[in-house]
């Protein structure tokens, strides 16, 4: 079985590489080359830019390809350039996109005046219509919408925040920045506190984009990934303190009370919970990796990568003293 990847060398293209490899799949990976030390033995490389697909279209055809995997598809335009190379030469397609489309996602940053989403969002749910800031530069609606009205059959994947080993953005760390320099304490506001937002870890979700293209349906379909029991930001900042022996306590205050550097913005009762339900039923997939497993890996990982503009980055730990005085009723 041959399968053709767009992107593939960073954070959750290694996995899904290796997963692929192991179930004895042919992979050959597009893009721009820059990052070929994670290319595996065995692996083919074709280099060149995404916006140029349709020049490498007879190429492409020569691999008899039964599955093609586009993992950075960012607008319509490119969405359009990728079915119309493919079409025809590909038996099937997965195509990445993320669960930040929900209207839910709106409402929790009041950009939409209406009722609370309700929880779990299955993949029927609302969408959103606006952006969610001024430079959101992606248009995942209408990637979706591109792909989803072509002939070529293609499985969409909302991905949610993906975090763990080799992750870029070093997602959890600020999370755990105050447990690695030994603070005695970390504050959160009491709607935050009990927030939930479904994550997913990084090797987990991989293995749900090697289930789809494995296990691909004929067909037009859209699965939420993500973390099966999702667990509350306290808790979330609890585990991964455990996982790094931190004796802290995680301190839950009235929103008011917290510190101007600490209160974030937007309405936390509307809670962002995905519902997985369709892909573990439908394509019986499995997470490779438990919560507490991922949550180990990413804690040790994020504290030994630290995110450059973080790094002996020192916060008014003093105001943070002085709000927790004041919750304890000190002077």
């Amino acid at each position: 079985m041959n399968c053709l990847i767009i992107g593939g060398t960073n954070f959750i293209g290694p996995p899904l590489v290796k997963e692929l490899l192991d179930k004895n799949w042919q992979i050959t990976l597009f893009n721009r080359g820059n990052e070929t030390d994670s290319v595996p033995g065995g692996v083919d490389l074709i280099k060149g830019d995404k916006a140029d697909l349709a020049d490498f279209k007879d190429q492409f055809k020569e691999l008899k390809l039964d599955a093609v995997v586009h993992m950075i598809a960012n607008n319509g335009a490119e969405a359009e350039n990728f079915v119309e190379t493919f079409l025809g030469i590909a038996s099937s397609a997965v195509v990445l996109s993320s669960a930040n489309l929900y209207k839910a996602h709106a409402r929790l940053h009041k950009l939409d005046e209406g009722p609370l989403e309700s929880c779990p969002i299955a993949e029927d749910a609302p969408l959103r219509t606006t952006p969610l800031k001024e430079d959101e530069k992606t248009e995942r609606t209408m990637v979706e919408k591109t792909v989803l009205s072509s002939k070529l059959p293609t499985t969409i994947l909302r991905l949610p925040p993906v975090y763990g080993p080799r992750d870029p953005r070093k997602r959890l760390y600020p999370m755990i920045m105050r447990m690695v320099e030994n603070r005695p304490f970390i504050l959160v506001g009491q709607q935050q506190a009990l927030w939930k937002w479904t994550h997913g870890y990084v090797d987990n979700i991989a293995h749900a984009i090697a289930t789809a293209v494995v296990d691909i349906p004929n067909k037009h379909r859209i699965y939420n990934l993500g973390e099966q029991s999702v667990p509350t930001v306290k808790e979330r900042m609890e585990h991964l303190g455990a996982m790094l022996d931190w004796e802290g306590d995680v301190v839950v205050m009235p929103d008011e009370l917290l510190p101007p550097h600490l209160q974030t913005p937007g309405d936390f009762r509307q809670n962002i919970i995905y519902d997985t339900s369709r892909i573990r039923s439908e394509l019986n997939f499995v997470d490779m990796f438990d919560y507490y497993e991922g949550i180990r890996e990413a804690a040790l990982w994020y504290a030994e990568n630290p995110p450059e503009h973080l790094k002996n980055q020192k916060f008014n730990y003093d105001s943070e003293d002085e709000a927790v005085k004041r919750l304890k009723g000190g002077s």
